[in-house]
């Protein structure tokens, strides 16, 4: 069984060392003695300091927040601390059916002290969110009968759906009690107290209190009612721990003058140790409590089990920890904390009644009658909602075809990254019901796409995609789906060799000088990771580093990608085989219809026409193909070079190359952006093609896929070819990209004819292999979505689906 927790309060140094975080932690310690068959996985964000040590122990596993995707089996997912941070992250568990959650109630205190805790709309917000997520968790464990009554009061919780855990003691203070209760037992003196009285903090009586810079914990009632005492003759101090800070201190000194207090009987105490807390605890006239509200006390029982008489406000959490009346006094009557505080200095026997009537209150708050209290209940909870655990077999709830949200680029966007998606959906038209989140203005109606929307985190908050896949590459188009995929996770299919160029362009040159860094390993300049950029080819990376925790699982379409990710990162990606998505038919690639196309172009019947596909630059070695035809031409071949792609700023620089070679009228340029007749009219046309790259890692290409797919005749450089698993139509060279190479490999293949068949039987084979079809039934078995005949029946809808009007408001953090 795997149990899941969203461990950030832990991490956060608010809340990791104070009460939180201590009821988080016992609660999680006492996991392996209940639930020993657990495997505990902690999702942690990477945003946040590094899980302290001493609680790393408490898990099997611990994992980012964006690897928090569907599980396979039933689980339980326990939400540490709910309010305290964005349950957003949370969405994509919280209506799972084979997922129980439990959420820890703490308090509803800011909805009690509204103009203390949501003063303005941010936290007002905030807060409203924090409670429409509680709703969606299955069961509940609040700390309290009183926190539970509150949460009964305001989410209409049913008593069946929650249990009362307490809070432990911690351990220092258990050992203490223990100690207290084998002394009392044998009628000695507890704790030893003759050794105890010599670690005394201070000679002169005084009361104790424990508070924080929190004005709920009422410091405001204790101060009048002391400097009262003192003033009647009472030689008695004040002990305040906390965390006050030197400007809160002086105000409190001040408001204790004003009630004629005598300043010197103040003392503030704060960073101290748990053994030395308890000497203060042990050695005080007694403890006060004084809080407005609270949903839980620690100090009142943490006094108790230190042998401090406890006078406690009349708040209704303290009611339960100090049951007798006599013992409380409303919180903002410090004349009735006076009567009280003057009882314990001139009644020594109404002290001892104190510390032996309150003695008891504690044994309810050992850490491991609180583990009982929540891992019990939970167990019975699972076990209750998953039997038999047979009826779960299926994996889909509502349909025999899975649901898939993938986020990409789609046209009518200019992006190879959008068309590739576009046909992807178009394939799995019949296999399962996909919906795209895009940022495309108007995107293109395609068969496969039940609806379209836009870019958001509604992807994976509203609960009804079995799987959200978003699709990245090297491009400003990628940004949002790399953000969503960060905060949330899942399936990631990365379609580049390398993001650097959109990291460099997208969060400037000096965050990927620090990513280069980290990924490195090493010290690199800023004017190396700068010259990286504006030479692919000598990039020592691939630069996935932000989405490799983030991907699960991570796709790629190229084997020298997959393993160039096992290298750098030690991490196993998916292979898909990349697809042809440019379709030529057989009726196109006879030797009338090469024909017709030349004479669209306006291409010599006596030229051998050479193209190369795609944008024109550096990383495409387009010397190297120049340098090539001018090889072939001294070789009596008569080859013409057209590079079918924009050139942007580079084409001067290439005619100026061509100029030098005294071949310019051979050499020739499109413009910007082709149509796709045109585009298909050249490859149809061409007798041969050059397909290179500069830079390597198993960088794909779709011009060399269309390429293969017309069966045309292509020279490309080992890794390119080995990244499309090319057939034997790709004439490959080396990777060093001499142009003697690529002359070389031409000549060859003209001599034996090669451009005259296009039909050859390598070109059908890898059809079949890289087609849509296929890749539509790989990509399901990868995301495990294999549609299921037979829905299990005793499963029920999603009960947080979305309507279809929601208007996602949640913003990313």
């Amino acid at each position: 069984m795997y149990v899941y927790a969203d461990i950030r309060c832990l991490q956060d140094e608010n809340y990791a060392f104070r009460g939180v975080g201590h009821h988080s932690a016992t609660l999680l310690q006492g996991r392996r003695e209940h639930l020993p068959e657990s495997y505990l996985i902690g999702f942690y964000d990477p945003a946040l300091p590094t899980l302290p040590d001493c609680y790393r122990e408490l898990f099997d596993e611990i994992k980012p927040w964006s690897q928090a995707t569907l599980v396979e089996q039933e689980s339980i997912f326990i939400e540490l601390s709910p309010m305290t941070h964005d349950l957003a992250v949370c969405g994509r568990i919280l209506d799972r059916q084979r997922i129980l959650t439990c959420a820890l109630i703490y308090d509803f205190i800011p909805l009690d002290v509204p103009d203390r805790y949501l003063a303005n709309s941010s936290a007002l917000h905030g807060y409203t969110a924090s409670m429409l997520w509680l709703e969606a968790f299955n069961v509940f464990s609040p700390i309290s009968e009183y926190s539970q009554r509150r949460l009964f009061e305001l989410l209409g919780v049913h008593p069946n759906d929650s249990f009362v855990s307490g809070v432990a003691l911690r351990p220092a203070f258990e050992a203490i009690m223990d100690s207290n209760a084998r002394h009392r037992s044998h009628d000695i003196l507890p704790m030893n107290k003759a050794a105890r009285v010599r670690s005394r903090p201070t000679k002169r009586d005084y009361f104790f209190f424990v508070g924080g810079g929190d004005p709920r914990k009422n410091i405001d009632v204790i101060l009048p009612a002391h400097a009262s005492l003192v003033k009647s003759g009472f030689d008695t101090d004040l002990v305040i721990v906390g965390s006050y800070p030197p400007e809160y201190q002086a105000a409190i000194t001040k408001q204790y003058v004003a009630h004629e207090g005598n300043p010197t009987k103040l003392l503030f105490r704060h960073g101290i140790t748990d053994a030395e807390l308890a000497d203060w605890y042990f050695e005080a006239k007694a403890t006060i409590c004084s809080s407005h509200i609270e949903g839980f006390s620690l100090p009142v029982i943490e006094a108790i089990a230190c042998g401090s008489p406890m006078l406690a406000s009349d708040c209704e959490a303290h009611r339960e920890l100090v049951t007798d009346s006599n013992m409380r006094f409303p919180s903002t009557d410090d004349a009735a904390l006076r009567g009280l505080m003057f009882r314990v200095l001139t009644e020594p026997a109404y002290r001892e009644w104190l510390i032996e009537e309150q003695a008891a209150a504690p044994e309810r708050f050992l850490a491991g009658q609180v583990h009982e209290h929540f891992w019990i209940p939970l167990r019975e909870h699972f076990y209750s909602k998953f039997q038999p655990a047979s009826e779960f077999a299926g994996y889909h709830a509502s349909s025999s075809r899975p649901t898939l949200a993938i986020i990409s680029p789609f046209p009518p966007e200019r992006s190879g990254v959008a068309d590739y998606t576009r046909r992807t959906v178009e394939a799995l038209a019949d296999k399962a019901c996909v919906d795209i989140f895009t940022e495309a203005a108007a995107p293109l109606p395609t068969v496969g796409v039940n609806a379209f929307h836009p870019t958001s985190e509604w992807a994976y908050l509203s609960g009804r995609y079995d799987r959200v896949m978003t699709v990245v590459g090297n491009s400003h188009f990628h940004i949002k789906p790399i953000e969503l995929q960060q905060a949330f996770g899942g399936p990631c299919l990365i379609h580049d060799n390398r993001l650097s160029e959109l990291y460099a362009w997208w969060k400037g040159p000096h965050y990927f000088h620090q990513m280069a860094c980290r990924s490195m390993g090493r010290e690199v300049s800023l004017e190396e990771s700068q010259s990286w950029i504006r030479d692919p080819g000598t990039l020592p990376g691939i630069f996935f580093d932000d989405l490799i925790e983030s991907s699960n699982p991570l796709l790629v379409h190229s084997r020298g990608i997959q393993k160039q990710i096992a290298k750098q990162y030690a991490t196993q990606a998916e292979y898909l085989p990349f697809c042809c998505y440019r379709g030529f038919d057989e009726a196109e690639l006879i030797p009338t219809s090469r024909q017709a196309a030349r004479k669209k172009l306006n291409i010599p019947d006596s030229s051998v026409l050479i193209i190369s596909l795609g944008i024109v630059g550096q990383s495409k070695a387009p010397e190297q193909c120049i340098d090539a035809i001018e090889h072939l031409r001294h070789a009596g071949v008569p080859a013409i070079l057209h590079f079918v792609g924009s050139t942007d700023a580079y084409k001067d620089k290439l005619i100026a190359h061509a100029k030098r070679l005294g071949i310019e009228s051979m050499i020739h340029f499109c413009g910007d952006w082709i149509s796709d007749e045109d585009y298909r009219n050249y490859v149809l046309a061409a007798d041969f093609a050059i397909q290179l790259r500069t830079h390597f890692f198993g960088g794909l290409s779709g011009a060399m896929l269309d390429c293969i797919a017309s069966g045309l005749p292509t020279v490309a450089n080992e890794d390119l070819a080995e990244a499309l698993d090319s057939p034997q139509s790709v004439l490959r060279i080396s990777d060093r990209l001499l142009a003697r190479d690529v002359s070389t490999a031409l000549l060859q293949a003209y001599n034996r004819g090669m451009h005259f068949n296009r039909l050859a039987d390598c070109r059908t084979e890898y059809l079949k292999t890289h087609s849509f079809d296929h890749y539509a039934d790989e990509l399901l078995k990868v995301l495990k979505l294999t549609p299921s005949p037979t829905p299990p029946a005793s499963i029920s809808p999603p009960s947080m689906a979305i309507p279809d009007s929601f208007t996602p408001s949640l913003q990313l953090v």
